[in-house]
């Protein structure tokens, strides 16, 4: 309902509520065989309040679904989502129950109830389920029993922005310019549990607030006379009577509060119980779609295959990840009998090979496509798969993460190397203490690329921010696939895959903030 003359009009009257999150986020569907809405640009407010913590970000990228994720994601609660169904922009606004489509012009009235009723019948189908990505944020949960509910500690929100774009709604970004928030201490503070009383700090200023659970329609009431007092509503020009600072707060419950309830904190209007999901509804498991099987890695007992390179060729292929590598750029997969699977296929991809493996490394192979703007950074680990056959090795995944954290600051940055050079890639591969004889540095490429050509391009491709750049972690005898999943299908995942897999997620975090894609190839 739009009120354009500002009439006071009380809700609750007249039945109307806001639409709930797990209706709204169906607006974005799942659509299944790659038809699924693209999700383009996020705003959201975190759970998280501690001092240290962020309050509220926005992002914007080509598709969430692609190429994002972060160890914050299960604090975050969505406050705006933009994106394209079917080439239509549509924006989603949570905090109001807000849905626009985009149109080219105005439409007349009867072109707007088709679309409502569109929209309606959308919202209203059974079969339609949300889109993927919404499921790495914070869940909303039952409203606990009231004895729960009660507040233990609250943040207050003065701002109005929520990150609110002057594309989507000028009105409203010119309101909240003209109501900046006051100057206050941002910190969590102890509520009274038997009173409700807390206060809370403003321009040096102790404000005495208190608040209460009101059962009978699950919110939260803020009450603080000397709130009031300290920002008086502004005079207004019109007929409308202006908000004090508390009845804003309490319309738009602007606070975040931990109640007795253990874990659950209450946002905007509902009760979330943030937590880390690695298996989602449905039974996805998200984290498995950057982890691939490789059974050419089967035979794979050493990193490098030093000893076997002069005398036993056939198996420094297919028992070295180096070997490997040399396999699929001499192209000897089928004389091996190496099956080819994802990894070959990937290394196949890629039409210049260099080998950068040394003390002054930054990768063990660098991978270049110049035509198709891709460039990745390739680092080889063998090890053991963890005690009592787990199948997974939080060790070696350390060991070869460090490796890969530590070469953003090459392949992040494009930040050049002192040792790169047309002589370094005519140089033959030193493995550990044995020179690889008769093999240079440059495993593939093109007949009429020279050395001092390959490391030009290169150069390029470092300083190219358009290159997609990935880093790749080939591990064998480290981790299966299998044992991973076979484990995420537990109730309760067990400790050392609980560690693996926070490891991992923070590898992906900090690769994805340089906006880098990490995958793993394993057993």
């Amino acid at each position: 309902m739009h009120d354009t003359e500002g009439l006071v009009v009380d809700t609750t009257k007249l039945g109307l509520k806001r639409a709930d999150r797990s209706l709204m986020e169906k607006a974005f569907h799942d659509g299944g065989d790659g038809d699924a809405p693209r999700l383009s640009r996020m705003s959201f407010s975190s759970l998280e309040m501690s001092q240290s913590a962020i309050r509220s970000m926005a992002l914007r990228t080509r598709s969430f679904a692609d190429v994002f994720t972060d160890l914050l994601d299960p604090s975050l609660v969505p406050a705006t989502a933009f994106g394209f169904i079917e080439g239509r922009a549509r924006y989603l606004g949570f905090v109001r129950s807000r849905i626009r489509d985009g149109s080219e012009s105005l439409v007349p009235i009867p072109q707007y109830i088709e679309w409502t009723e569109r929209v309606a019948r959308e919202l209203a189908d059974g079969n339609r389920t949300r889109h993927g990505v919404f499921g790495r944020y914070a869940q909303v949960i039952d409203r606990p029993a009231d004895e729960d509910a009660v507040p233990t500690s609250i943040l207050q929100d003065f701002s109005r922005d929520g990150f609110m774009d002057a594309q989507e709604d000028e009105a409203a970004v010119a309101q909240a310019q003209n109501n900046e928030e006051p100057e206050y201490d941002d910190l969590c503070a102890d509520v009274d549990p038997g009173t409700g009383e807390f206060t809370i700090k403003i321009g040096g200023t102790d404000v005495p607030c208190s608040i209460e659970f009101r059962p009978e329609n699950g919110k939260y009431r803020l009450a603080s006379d000397k709130l009031n007092e300290l920002f008086p509503p502004k005079e207004s020009g019109d007929r409308r009577q202006r908000q004090t600072i508390v009845q804003r707060l309490n319309q738009d419950q602007a606070f975040r509060i931990v109640v007795q309830s253990p874990g659950v904190v209450y946002a905007e209007g509902r009760f979330y119980k943030p937590r880390i999901r690695w298996t989602l509804e449905g039974g996805a498991k998200p984290v498995l779609d950057v982890v691939f099987s490789a059974p050419s890695l089967s035979n794979v007992t050493s990193e490098k295959g030093e000893r076997d390179y002069a005398r036993h060729r056939d198996r420094w292929y297919t028992t070295s990840i180096f070997g490997l590598v040399g396999a699929v750029c001499d192209r000897q997969l089928g004389a091996l009998g190496i099956r080819g699977d994802a990894l070959t296929q990937a290394i196949g991809e890629y039409p210049i090979w260099l080998c950068d493996d040394d003390t002054k490394e930054s990768a063990d192979f660098i991978g270049i496509d110049d035509e198709h703007k891709k460039l990745v950074f390739l680092h080889a680990k063998t090890g053991d798969q963890g005690a009592n056959g787990t199948g997974f090795n939080v060790t070696s995944l350390q060991e070869v993460g460090r490796q890969a954290l530590a070469s953003l600051a090459f392949i992040s940055r494009g930040e050049p190397s002192t040792v790169r050079s047309e002589e370094r890639w005519e140089s033959e591969v030193q493995a550990n203490t044995v020179r690889l004889r008769s093999r240079n540095r440059i495993f593939r490429g093109p007949a009429r690329n020279s050395a001092a050509d390959l490391n030009q391009i290169l150069a390029s491709a470092m300083h190219n921010p358009s290159f997609e750049r990935e880093i790749w972690l080939v591990c064998s005898t480290t981790v299966r696939r299998q044992a991973l999943s076979d484990g995420l299908d537990e109730v309760q995942p067990g400790n050392r895959l609980r560690q693996f897999l926070m490891h991992w997620d923070a590898l992906q975090t900090a690769c994805a903030r340089a906006s880098v894609r990490l995958k793993l190839f394993c057993d």
